[in-house]
């Protein structure tokens, strides 16, 4: 292990201090778990985003401008998986009409 210094308000310590005492392990282990456990669940983003960026700011304008094509009588449904970024977590979906 390697040590490191934090630097944290007094309230917060305190309060890390008590809950490592009523779960009788040391203010360190109880630090760690917390490093360990927000680890696990946070997962970067992807680094592929706006990598298909054609540059063009006139899409959405064009898109609306176009006719709109009859129903083909079945429709495309895309819905992506939850998304966790850290420090907080989004949801999103995309839906193809």
């Amino acid at each position: 292990m390697k040590r490191t210094t934090i630097v944290a308000p007094e309230e917060l310590l305190e309060r890390l201090r008590r809950v490592a005492e009523d779960r009788g392990i040391s203010l360190a282990s109880l630090i760690r778990e917390a490093l360990e456990e927000k680890a696990n669940t946070c997962r970067p983003k992807p680094r592929s985003l706006g990598m298909g960026d054609s540059g063009r700011t006139d899409i959405a304008r064009r898109t609306a401008e176009e006719p709109i094509v009859p129903d083909s009588g079945f429709s495309v449904r895309a819905t992506s998986t939850p998304f966790r970024s850290c420090p907080s977590s989004r949801t999103r979906s995309t839906r193809l009409p």
